[in-house]
């Protein structure tokens, strides 16, 4: 067959292309097609408290070095892991997050006490319920709190006060409820409470969508 020529597939005249090209997929990156505004991402050092998160910490450690078959002395069989040791580590290293995460609270209203000063609004995620209530008990009406009990149905109502409501500066949401399918681009700063890298960068990515005009960080 030649470029261009048309052939008779049961019936009518069908130009072959479409079907050639069915299992072909074009991808391309947003960087490809549009012109967006750069993202500035910066990491702020956080001082918290002596101890936070260190009876912790000593535990991950002991139950690490069992999964070696390595055992402190000191520690009893338990600690050193057995049956149950993997479900002990996720259950020890939540609880340090949860700590470390509260512990950055003061701190992250400070950050976010700052940009709302410059006339701009602020998204704050994080990993757990305790810091994103104490955020928006501090910032009071002015902020909306997203987590995991927020209804459904009142979701995007909260999404769209803070996109259109001026007096609306603060954006509180747990990472998991509100880190995917939605869009803060009135926001120009987003934070995040948490360690881990993926779901901060999915959440850094609600204020930085292809409808927003400025840069994101």
């Amino acid at each position: 067959m030649t470029p261009g020529q048309l052939v008779q597939v049961a019936g009518p005249v069908r130009d072959p292309a479409p079907v050639q090209l069915q299992s072909l997929l074009l991808r391309r990156t947003k960087d490809d097609v549009l012109d967006l505004p750069s993202k500035i991402r910066s990491w702020l050092p956080v001082d918290v408290p002596a101890e936070t998160g260190a009876d912790e910490t000593r535990r991950v450690v002991r139950l690490l070095l069992a999964a070696r078959g390595t055992q402190l002395p000191g520690t009893t069989v338990r600690d050193a892991g057995g049956p149950g040791g993997r479900t002990r580590l996720l259950a020890t290293l939540s609880t340090l997050r949860r700590k470390l995460a509260i512990a950055k609270v003061p701190q992250t209203t400070e950050l976010v006490e700052g940009i709302v000063e410059q006339g701009e609004k602020a998204v704050v995620f994080t990993s757990f319920d305790a810091p994103a209530k104490s955020l928006k008990a501090h910032f009071g009406a002015a902020a909306l709190l997203l987590i995991g009990s927020t209804p459904t149905g009142r979701r995007q109502a909260l999404v769209d006060r803070f996109q259109d409501d001026p007096d609306v500066t603060v954006f509180v949401a747990n990472l998991v409820a509100g880190g995917v399918g939605l869009n803060l681009t009135a926001a120009t700063t987003s934070s995040s409470t948490t360690w881990t890298g993926s779901p901060p960068t999915t959440g850094r990515r609600r204020t930085g969508r292809t409808a927003s005009a400025r840069g994101a960080r």
